[in-house]
């Protein structure tokens, strides 16, 4: 009776919802759809206390729900008692997560129920340890079984269950011909066991089914075994070995029964000749040196079949690829001494005496070259456009490589120039193509081959290396050296890591087996090796000097330390938890928030209108010697990068002028609550600097607070870190994530230069006077406390004294002083003497603006830096 209670209930709340769909257009008002979504969660001991379900949708934020209202339903054999929630959301999908919040503890990972077409209402259930979403009640099973076993070690596993058995202590493990291995198990948490086994050992390339009395079985995932797999040796295709005249493939392949490597006659051909490969006992790596007489290998297509224990065959691009047919559907076989430009061999990196000389600089190759305003003669948005130089604008600035270096600063940080997903590299050029064109690159594919897409020619794999190396070796003639952003910490949902050993490469939920993320196990020795390989790899193939770590707080320290041996190239990353990393620098997040405020939000900081952040930014200019780094050159400060609001936007939005300026409402590229669906035509309907004065810019003060936002980073000690387009007041009309936006979102406009050439010049000035003056790169935290001596840090003002010849800089005494306040203020200086100021609200640099005789105070303009020395 109970439950055609329930069914009579959920039939009449479908009703409803099909009532109010019919009164959707009142007065000619459209009301928004609304959709019911029923969560029933089941925990076999009814311990739901602290789990609560987290849902949200593409346009709104999360919302937290505790499990507590009880619904029962039954089965053919019994009752089971669910905890329930119900969400409205007006959107046809629901992404959702059951988690302990207090005890970061998570079941299944992220999630998400989707709306049956036609329909308002859905209910589904959920069960603890199993990552499943059950739109029928009939399909769960709630008989005891193991969930998930990985095999961890060649005689241990670890091992899960869709209930808590803490009795369960006996295992047995089974492999493909029947024979039959005994183990121990320990209860080692909920849910969780280890199983020792007593009298066998596993194989890496077997199937392994675990199992227990009276519980379901499971196939055994082979994930830390593999560590006892170890091949330290050169991975990938070794031209010209083990003779001239050959070419070795190697690849490591431990769950493998047989490797064989197939070639292909060029890209799209199904044609191939299969050679089977060798094993290298005891190590995981298979290998074949196949003859390459009159290079007649070379302009082949080749691929890794891996015949795996189950049964099935995989296919897959070589890990190690350092060339790919477009779109990397294969790996191409190329002579890379063939790729290099003219005088390759003797280009050199520009060199700094200390890690604190560099002056970053980050850029998108496409972002830089793709405005279709500039003269770029080469094929815009790629490598060739961006290395182009000799472009000028409409009154004559520099454009591109010409302007970062007249900007004066030190090193160019590449956004992804590897090898990524998410866009077809052969329809970037097609304008009838209505696919996404734009990607900021996150989302590796092939982690050591250049991006087709910034090719002129991406279905040719010598194009792409050639013109990455020109445009390296034109920055490197430039006197600028090359950072290139890396993500090792995840993969594109493509990945050959996932055919050849999945659950080695990626962190796996130990419950459900489940992928987190695609998140690289870093910690795993031939994972550690594939990434210090690879880094290794850039810096001698490509002339790299520098990388910049995303998630670098998800690299183990051991890969990082490894990294940081290699020679010649600086290294940094952001960690979300700003805690020391040794050997690597990091961004500056609590600086950042203390000059400008949380980057994505209308937060304010001291450089917009915050009170009481003086101690904060003090922290900041003295390196942060005193919080999270050690040395200066641990600290990389900045105020905004490619994934937040640009410098100005952000600045408008603290000053609450959005509307008034225009700026859009935009998510994951599209634009919200906006009836048109053309985001080019909303971008040329709007004008974020409307308000400025071209004439006289910076009098404007959204102008003046982002110039005093980066005066403090261009003046603090660590190293200085802009987003490219910052000095033209760049805007992304508001859009604060703009990966997959289009180009009139990304794109630098060089016409803004013309506009507002003052600020360019302004930033110059602030740039040329970090780099002739060393008391602003100091090199140690003891040199800092010995030559920084503060002078006032309260009412919206923070000055200081660069003291003794800091760092040994020609100017004795220098006094640097940031006014938040909008009113000019009269600051005491340290002593009676003559005083030269070089910085002001109106102009910056190393000149003379004006000299003040005689004088202990100086008056220091609103919403500005002001720097001066003594005689």
């Amino acid at each position: 009776m109970r439950r055609v209670q329930k069914e009579i209930v959920l039939t009449l709340m479908i009703g409803v919802c099909f009532i109010l769909i019919g009164m959707a257009h009142v007065k000619g008002q459209s009301i928004e759809q609304s959709y019911t979504y029923v969560v029933n969660y089941y925990r076999p001991h009814q311990d739901y206390m602290n789990w609560d379900l987290i849902v949200w949708d593409d346009e709104n934020d999360t919302i937290n729900y505790s499990f507590e209202e009880q619904k029962e339903f039954m089965t053919s054999a019994k009752t089971y008692m669910f905890k329930q929630v119900v969400h409205k959301s007006t959107s046809p999908k629901l992404n959702f997560l059951v988690e302990q919040p207090n005890l970061n503890k998570q079941e299944g990972g992220n999630r998400y129920i989707l709306m049956p077409e036609g329909e308002v209402l859905v209910q589904v259930w959920l069960v603890a340890g199993d990552s499943e979403v059950y739109y029928q009640l009939g399909d769960i099973s709630f008989d005891e079984h193991i969930t998930n076993a990985f095999a961890e070690s060649s005689s241990t596993l670890l091992v899960s269950s869709n209930v808590d058995i803490e009795d369960l202590l006996s295992f047995y493990v089974v492999d493909t011909k029947g024979n039959q291995y005994n183990g121990i198990g320990e209860h080692v948490q909920n849910m969780h066991y280890k199983v020792t086994l007593t009298d066998g050992v596993m194989q890496a390339n077997e199937v392994y089914r675990i199992g227990a009395e009276n519980v379901g079985e499971t196939v055994v995932k082979m994930r830390n075994i593999l560590d006892e797999y170890i091949y330290n040796g050169k991975l990938g295709m070794i031209y010209g070995y083990p003779n001239a005249n050959e070419i070795t493939f190697r690849t490591w392949a431990p769950t493998a029964k047989q490797v064989n490597i197939v070639i292909f006659d060029n890209a799209f051909t199904e044609t191939l000749i299969k050679f089977p490969m060798h094993s290298i006992a005891g190590t995981g790596a298979w290998e074949i040196a196949l003859p390459n007489n009159n290079a007649e290998l070379v302009d082949h297509y080749y691929m890794y079949q891996i015949e795996c224990a189950d049964g099935n065959t995989e296919l897959v691009v070589d890990p190690y690829a350092i060339s790919t047919s477009a779109n990397s559907t294969r790996t191409a076989i190329i002579d890379i001494s063939t790729t290099n430009p003219p005088e390759w061999e003797t280009d050199i990196s520009p060199t700094h005496t200390s890690k604190a000389d560099a002056i970053i600089y980050e850029t998108h190759i496409r972002d830089l070259s793709i405005d279709t305003d500039a003269n770029f003669t080469n094929l815009r948005g790629t490598f060739r456009a961006f290395a182009e130089t000799g472009i000028t604008t409409e009154d004559g600035h520099s454009v591109g490589i010409d302007h970062i270096k007249e900007l004066g600063v030190t090193d160019v940080n590449l956004m992804p120039i590897y090898d990524f997903g998410t866009i077809d590299e052969t329809m970037v050029e097609d304008p009838t193509y209505t696919g996404q064109k734009y990607n900021w690159g996150y989302s590796p594919k092939s982690f050591n081959v250049p991006e087709g897409g910034y090719s002129t020619t991406p279905t040719d794999p010598n194009s792409r290396i050639f013109e990455l190396k020109e445009m390296i070796a034109t920055l490197h003639n430039n006197g600028l050296r090359a950072i290139m952003d890396v993500n090792y910490t995840h993969t594109d949902v493509e990945h050959p890591f996932k055919q050849i050993a999945p659950d080695y490469y990626y962190k796996t939920n130990d419950i459900t087996g489940e992928y987190l993320d695609n998140e690289i196990a870093t910690d795993r020795h031939m994972v550690r090796k594939f990434i210090v390989d690879s880094v290794s790899y850039w810096a001698n193939e490509y002339h790299i000097d520098g990388f910049n770590f995303g998630h670098v707080g998800r690299i183990d320290k051991v890969t990082i330390k490894e990294i940081a041996k290699i020679p010649d190239i600086v290294v940094y990353g952001e960690d979300d938890e700003q805690s020391k990393l040794d050997d690597i620098a990091n961004f500056n997040i609590s600086g950042q928030k203390a000059i400008l405020g949380e980057t994505d939000d209308i937060e304010k900081g001291f450089a917009t209108g915050e009170e009481n952040k003086e101690n904060a930014v003090m922290t900041t200019v003295k390196g942060s010697v005193n919080t999270f780094a050690d040395s200066p050159f641990d600290v990389v400060n900045y105020v905004t990068s490619h994934n937040n609001l640009t410098l100005w936007d952000k600045v408008i939005k603290t000053q609450n002028l959005n509307d008034e300026e225009g700026l859009l409402n935009i998510k994951d590229g599209d634009q919200l609550n906006n009836d048109s669906d053309n985001m080019d035509l909303a971008v040329a309907n709007t004008n974020t600097h409307h308000d400025v004065d071209t004439e006289n810019p910076l009098e404007n003060e959204t102008v003046k607070r982002s110039l005093l936002a980066n005066s403090i980073v261009l003046t603090s000690q660590g190293v200085p870190f802009i987003h490219g387009g910052e000095e033209m007041l760049r805007t992304k009309f508001g859009d604060q994530n703009s990966y997959s936006s289009p180009d009139s979102i990304n794109q630098i406009l060089w016409q803004t230069k013309d506009d507002f050439i003052d600020v360019f010049n302004y930033y110059k000035g602030l740039i040329e006077l970090r780099k002739e003056h060393p008391a602003f790169r100091m090199t140690s935290k003891d040199m800092i406390e010995k030559h920084i001596e503060v002078m006032q840090t309260e009412d919206n003002i923070v000055s200081y004294r660069l003291k003794d010849n800091a760092n040994d800089d020609s100017w004795s005494d220098i006094v640097v002083i940031y006014n938040g306040n909008r009113l000019d203020k009269e600051i005491t200086l340290p002593y009676e003497a003559n005083w030269h100021i070089v910085a002001n609200g109106n102009s910056a640099g190393t000149n003379i603006i004006k000299s003040l005789s005689n004088v202990n105070s100086v008056t220091a303009d609103g919403l500005a830096m002001t720097v001066l020395f003594a005689e």
